[in-house]
């Protein structure tokens, strides 16, 4: 999830190409460049936490989801295939990051991510 922060960040992709078609993240072109080394601003932990923490609420709330509709019966379920992860864990998430609520606090958490 931070390596699509970081394309999002830096313009390498847009939100809703990933939400409509998660499968482009894994034909994208990663543009090397630095990755955190050019935020210079104080508030850099508390950032990287706030985003840990967004990720994580959306990654339990996927979780759950799936537990009680019977899809998955355990955490390793969930992250083990590719299509799950783009189909669940990286659509739902970006869904969820997008909704006004999230977007603000989202938006300027990747900030750290810009190259």
């Amino acid at each position: 999830m931070f390596g699509i922060s970081y394309f999002l960040e830096n313009g390498d992709i847009d939100l809703n190409d990933i939400i409509s078609d998660p499968e482009i993240v894994t034909t994208q072109d990663f543009i090397y460049g630095k990755f955190i080394n050019n935020y210079r601003k104080d508030d850099f932990e508390e950032k990287i936490t706030a985003l840990i923490v967004q990720i994580i609420y959306c990654l339990e709330e996927i979780y759950n989801r799936q537990l009680s509709t019977g899809s998955i019966t355990s955490v390793s379920n969930l992250f083990k295939t590719d299509k799950k992860y783009r189909e669940l864990i990286v659509r739902h998430t970006l869904q969820n990051l997008n909704m006004p609520y999230h977007k603000g606090q989202f938006d300027s958490c990747i900030e750290i991510f810009k190259r």
